[in-house]
């Protein structure tokens, strides 16, 4: 049931540069309301 999602795939030269993107998208996913997953131990 529903779609597959969409899958993105970047490639970097400085492990900054793959820093930085990720907390670009963090951000953008929190702000659309996204959430960290609880892990249950």
């Amino acid at each position: 049931m529903g779609s597959t999602g969409q899958m993105k795939m970047e490639s970097f030269d400085a492990q900054v540069d793959a820093d930085g993107a990720l907390s670009r998208l963090e951000r953008t996913k929190r702000r659309r309301g996204y959430r960290d997953v609880q892990r249950s131990g």
